[in-house]
């Protein structure tokens, strides 16, 4: 059997995980603990962006779900294009996780500014294999 690996390089932030099913958040966590990450945020719903604006710059990636209420489109959308969204935001390494991946909503996710997309159901090496190209491309 042959063991794949998947090393991160230190991130410099909190992550923050917004998806409404706790096990899915659990497991996204655990498998970054795995990795090293050790600064995980889980916001209540709908609280993922006053979380992120009480300490903008205190923040290295956002992990989002499509399918959530309020949607991850919406916060994306928030992020990019609000005047009000503090500037260390705007431009935030964001992942999308989507359940279905027809070329629309690809299209309308990659649009809005995402950095990349994750299709569920996803495994360890998938996760930290797009946080690693995502955080690369940003830094």
């Amino acid at each position: 059997m042959v063991e794949a690996r998947v090393t991160l390089q230190p991130i410099k932030g909190r992550v923050l995980i917004v998806h409404e099913i706790m096990y899915i958040r659990h497991q996204i966590r655990h498998i970054l603990l795995g990795a090293g990450v050790r600064d995980i945020v889980e916001p209540a719903g709908g609280e993922a962006y006053s979380t992120l604006c009480k300490n903008p710059e205190g923040f290295a990636l956002v992990i989002d779900d499509y399918d959530i209420n309020p949607s991850g489109l919406y916060l994306l959308k928030t992020l990019r294009g609000d005047p009000g969204t503090p500037p260390a935001l705007r431009t935030i390494p964001f992942i999308m996780m989507l359940s279905n991946a027809d070329t629309q909503t690809v299209s309308d996710v990659m649009n809005a500014g995402a950095s990349g997309i994750m299709l569920k159901p996803f495994n360890g090496i998938t996760l930290l294999k797009t946080v690693k190209r995502v955080l690369e491309k940003a830094y």
